[in-house]
């Protein structure tokens, strides 16, 4: 009886362990990807989630034309690192996110709220918060080393053109502003 309830328990315990699935150092790949992987894995997608969110919004309702190209621009350019990204995480068992943080949500709300000229400039003063948040955070990221050499050169690419777009955006405020919108 003893030996039957040894094995019953035995059993029991290894059929709990078989229902708690993997964890994620269990996942293929995920052992391989270091922190500063999966850190910036995680702050790429929202930057990628964000950009298209607000971009393809602010294509259908920014007045400035200037506004709605730049804003198609970056819907393009986040596309477009997407495409870049994706097979790298996936490589390295990354899931990225799929659905903004909060800060980035409670924002893109509050860009629904807005119409108008208040929309534009409520857009561009978002969108260079955001990338300034961006080059902080990528600037600090960088500061470590991360494991997989084509995450580091995709993230000094990704650095780069955050960079150049915040010159853009700065300077399409800086028209707004003249023109007194």
């Amino acid at each position: 009886m003893r030996a039957y309830n040894t094995v019953l328990i035995a059993g029991f315990c290894a059929l709990l362990a078989a229902c708690q699935g993997p964890t994620a150092q269990d996942l293929p790949g995920t052992a391989r990807a270091s922190q500063f992987d999966r850190d910036f894995v995680t702050s790429a997608y929202q930057i990628i989630l964000f950009d298209r969110a607000e971009g393809k919004m602010a294509q259908t309702e920014a007045q400035d034309p200037k506004v709605r190209q730049l804003a198609g621009k970056l819907v393009r350019q986040a596309d477009e690192f997407d495409a870049r990204l994706a097979p790298i995480a996936a490589s390295l068992g990354i899931e990225p996110p799929t659905i903004l943080d909060y800060d980035r949500r409670l924002r893109f709300g509050h860009m629904r709220l807005q119409r108008g000229l208040d929309f534009d400039a409520t857009y561009i003063s978002d969108q260079i918060i955001s990338h300034q948040d961006a080059v902080n955070s990528q600037e600090m990221m960088m500061s470590k080393v991360g494991e997989d050499s084509r995450l580091t050169a995709l993230s000094r690419v990704g650095l780069d053109l955050i960079r150049t777009n915040l010159v853009t955006l700065r300077e399409i405020r800086r028209e707004m502003m003249m023109r007194g919108h």
